[in-house]
């Protein structure tokens, strides 16, 4: 989750919604709990297509069971969700930690020679506790003006996505490569926000390091247990 510069508003960018048994085809029906609250949310490209042993080229050809597929030459390779047995969740978490654990490699470089920060929330409460005599937007702007973090984001400005060092993720990264790699492994599965079969929706207690985590070891563990059958779409915002 990314926080708006001189806000309090934090923008949840990825939703994962699941839904009972269904056609696939009612999938717009199963993200309304979503849209409800983000209007603007849209499906994303999230998940690996999973191939099924001996006839895996085949059931690769077909889009059956699949919202938003991504095909390459000629195979679906992604998609932004569809049954669960047709999204190859093990690889989705074994991809993000292979792509946390180089991220971390470039975050060590490009952070070397600065002193630890302090996360978001640390100065969040600041603010709450100071009776008015500093707002959240100077408090985020002290957030910003750390050296590390203003090396995150210097950096951050020249490479893609999905390199860009998330000044929310500071902690993590500071926790070190094996901790910053298991936190976006459960991230591939459980997105900031799981809004659950039942409708329950599970999201962070706060903006805290711990609630995080806490949050997403409960969310992606709910995924990977869904029945097979059960319906997965990941949108963005």
């Amino acid at each position: 989750m990314t926080a708006k510069p001189g806000t309090t508003e934090f923008t949840f960018r990825t939703f994962v919604v699941c839904a009972s048994p269904r056609p696939v085809a009612d999938w717009s029906e199963l993200v309304e709990p979503a849209l409800e609250r983000n209007p603007d949310a849209t499906p994303s490209v999230h998940f690996p297509v999973k191939a099924i042993r001996r006839i895996s080229w085949l059931t690769r050809l077909f889009d059956h069971g699949l919202v938003e597929a991504e095909r390459g030459r000629i195979l679906v390779i992604r998609a932004a969700g569809g049954r669960r047995s047709r999204l190859d969740l093990k690889a989705a978490q074994r991809n993000a930690f292979t792509q946390a654990s180089l991220r971390h490699a470039r975050w060590s470089e490009a952070v070397n020679g600065t002193a630890n920060a302090q996360g978001w929330s640390h100065f969040q409460n600041r603010a709450k506790t100071s009776n008015g005599k500093l707002t959240e937007e100077a408090a985020w702007n002290m957030f910003l003006a750390q050296p590390r973090i203003a090396a995150m984001m210097t950096v951050s400005n020249g490479l893609s996505a999905n390199d860009t060092f998330d000044p929310m993720d500071v902690e993590a990264f500071q926790a070190g490569p094996v901790a910053y790699a298991t936190m976006c492994q459960y991230r591939a599965l459980a997105g900031d926000v799981v809004i659950t079969e039942s409708g329950q929706r599970l999201e962070p207690a706060d903006d805290t390091y711990a609630a995080r985590i806490t949050f997403l070891k409960k969310a992606a563990t709910h995924v990977a247990k869904l029945p097979r059958r059960c319906v997965v779409v990941a949108m963005t915002i």
